[in-house]
């Protein structure tokens, strides 16, 4: 690699941006991007006050839990989607396809 001012430039900004990135943030964000590199088939169900409000069926696709918190993320229809909450995840073919599902086939 040929050293230039942009590539100087270029590496003091990716070492200032990790240097202000905790390890759990960098590992959300890493994992974030690969969010699509192990995939299976989920059932995503999200409840408030004990009712559900919403299903995601995701079909070969990938859930991740945040780091520090009690939230989730998965990508549906090429959209981030992030839960936090009563959440509760299985295999889809657990699923007994109650009202209010979306279909994630990505």
């Amino acid at each position: 690699m040929k050293l230039t001012i942009k590539n100087c430039f270029l590496t003091v900004v990716l070492f200032f941006v990790l240097s202000l990135t905790s390890c759990g943030q960098l590992r959300n964000n890493l994992t974030k991007v690969g969010s699509d590199v192990v995939t299976d088939n989920f059932s995503v169900q999200f409840y408030s006050g004990g009712k559900l409000i919403r299903e995601y069926q995701i079909y070969n696709g990938f859930v991740s839990e945040e780091v520090e918190s009690d939230g989730w993320f998965f990508r549906c229809r090429g959209e981030l989607v992030r839960l936090s909450g009563n959440v509760i995840i299985e295999p889809l073919s657990f699923s007994q396809g109650k009202g209010n599902s979306i279909s994630c086939k990505n």
